[in-house]
């Protein structure tokens, strides 16, 4: 059975398995041909598999039909385009789906509206913008946004009064018992928890939340603040 699953080339049997199934062989049967990497693999999904199949082939084969100055200027030009909105954060397209109950087009039309400066609105604190989300039937009672954290900010202290759960897809941001989130991390906090976190210096942060309940601020102003912006 290995010997024959060796024999197929790794694109087709990455395209012919769902992602989970061909991470599992993979740890059992190593193969020889490079491995699609991770967001491919996430990005083709759904795709009919011989239209996967052939894309894959094309660009993995296309390097080789490049001068070699050409190569590294399509590269360059790749690194540029996926470190912007929406390609940058189309590896949390699944993640995304399940932590706001959307379907997969919904939340590729999100991840668009976030690359327009012009969707992004004041959230009430310094250096603090937010994305309004509108989520899934399952998740319709609580507060869901994409909120966007400028390097260095300090969020203050505050507690949950219910469950807060946050992906983030970029940046990172160090809370006050001296944890350190980075991009791909998962933060959940639960009910009655407290805490206040900064922002790495390096980096602005992109964070997707969904809270359950509201936010308690330790400072008074805030707290005025908070239930004047209706969080």
């Amino acid at each position: 059975m290995k010997a024959a699953i060796r024999a197929w080339p790794a694109h087709v049997l990455s395209m012919t398995l769902d992602p989970a199934s061909w991470r599992a062989i993979m740890q059992v049967v190593p193969l020889t041909e490079p491995q699609p990497p991770e967001f491919a693999l996430e990005a083709l999904e759904g795709t009919d598999p011989a239209e996967a199949r052939e894309l894959l082939e094309i660009v993995q084969h296309l390097p080789d039909a490049l001068p070699q100055a050409a190569a590294q200027g399509l590269r360059a030009r790749l690194l540029a385009e996926t470190s912007r909105a929406p390609e940058r954060y189309a590896p949390f397209t699944r993640a995304l789906c399940e932590l706001y109950d959307l379907p997969r087009d919904e939340v590729r039309a999100l991840l668009a509206r976030s690359a327009d400066p012009h969707a992004w609105k004041w959230s009430g604190l310094p250096g603090i913008l937010k994305l309004p989300v509108e989520p899934g039937p399952s998740r319709a009672r609580a507060q869901s946004y994409l909120v966007k954290f400028r390097a260095g900010v300090r969020f203050p202290e505050h507690r949950h009064d219910g469950v807060e759960t946050v992906l983030l897809m970029a940046g990172a941001y160090t809370d006050d018992t001296g944890r350190r989130y980075g991009t791909g991390d998962v933060h959940r906090m639960e009910p009655g928890t407290a805490h206040a976190f900064t922002i790495a210096s390096d980096e602005d942060c992109v964070a997707a939340t969904l809270l359950h309940g509201g936010l308690n601020f330790r400072s008074l102003p805030l707290r005025l603040l908070a239930r004047l912006l209706g969080h």
